[in-house]
């Protein structure tokens, strides 16, 4: 199965903690107007009642479920490489007839660097993203 079920949401949302919250925030805006503003920022807050059985987690939070899909899309890629690297290097090392872990790092460096020292020109310069400005 290439994706588990989701775990359970233990987080129960509390209506004092939640008003707590955002009387912290105005007060802080209002004491603090040169700050930043708390709105651009997620905050999450829980309070763990431990008296209860089961065990209840208080929360309260601003933006606290937003999600950033570009964000998960950079980590499954660096993920997918790093799982790629992972694997070659294995592949590698099985196949390999190096008699020493040096002899092995230096018959990768020698077999891997290439191709991807090749591609780094064409990653840094094709890139059809456009420019942050």
């Amino acid at each position: 199965m290439p994706f588990p079920s989701a775990f359970p949401d233990v987080l129960s949302p509390d209506g004092a903690l939640s008003a707590s919250l955002a009387t912290a925030v105005a007060l802080a805006q209002v004491q603090h107007p040169q700050a930043t503003s708390p709105g651009r920022f997620a905050i999450s807050i829980v309070a763990i009642d431990d008296s209860s059985s089961p065990v209840t987690f208080l929360h309260a939070g601003l933006r606290e479920r937003e999600m950033h899909f570009s964000a998960s899309l950079l980590k499954v890629a660096a993920a997918y490489a790093a799982f790629q690297l992972r694997q070659s290097v294995n592949s590698f090392a099985q196949n390999s007839a190096a008699a020493t872990p040096a002899d092995l790092f230096s018959d990768m460096e020698l077999t891997l660097n290439p191709p991807i020292l090749s591609a780094v020109p064409f990653l840094t310069t094709a890139s059809t993203v456009p420019p942050l400005t």
